[in-house]
């Protein structure tokens, strides 16, 4: 990005004020030239005073108008770089929840056999790797914008993955692939 060029983007409203104070500047120099004009012939003593004072005024207004428009330009570039920031740590977020998915897909799918036809306890074993850690800490700092269908969608698998997690509890064939499936689906759609 060439740094030489700074690109000003102004709202509506500052679109609309910008001209109005331009032309009240206007007005308020050429009246001011034509007051003094006036002052200087009929030789009054204060004009040199009057000159400084509208001088002042002048440089008030121009003063305001110049920092309206550099804290506007402020306020936009720090509200930028907070959404940038939100949007850089929503998507670390969403990436270590697709990768703790992704894990739990495949353990999912390589034991599915041991999970729906358990001939020993000690095959279950491997509910014990489900992790959910990442959506037990994650969880509440996904922000606005993930879509409310994409966070029911999490929410709905992880619930179903907790089932998963309780040894007494079984999810039958169907609801056990519809998981899996549930899961692809939400780990295809975050990129």
């Amino acid at each position: 990005m060439d740094k030489s060029k700074i690109k000003i983007e102004l709202s509506l409203k500052a679109l609309i004020a910008l001209p109005i104070l331009g032309l009240i500047v206007g007005v308020l120099i050429l009246n001011s030239v034509w007051v003094l004009n006036d002052l200087n012939a009929k030789n009054i003593s204060y004009a040199g005073d009057l000159v400084g004072a509208i001088g002042n005024l002048i440089g008030a207004i121009i003063g305001g108008i110049v920092a309206y428009i550099i804290a506007a330009y402020q306020v936009q570039k720090t509200f930028e770089i907070e959404r940038s920031k939100k949007n850089q740590e929503n998507n670390a977020t969403l990436r270590l929840l697709k990768l703790e998915l992704s894990k739990n897909e495949k353990l999912l799918k390589g034991m599915k056999d041991d999970y729906l036809n358990p001939r020993k306890t000690d095959e279950m074993v491997f509910i014990d790797f489900i992790s959910l850690e990442h959506w037990e800490n994650c969880a509440s700092k996904i922000g606005i914008e993930v879509s409310e269908e994409t966070l029911s969608q999490f929410m709905s698998v992880y619930r179903k993955l907790r089932l998963v997690k309780i040894k007494e509890l079984t999810l039958d064939e169907a609801q056990y692939n519809e998981l899996i499936d549930e899961i692809n689906k939400i780990t295809s759609k975050l990129k």
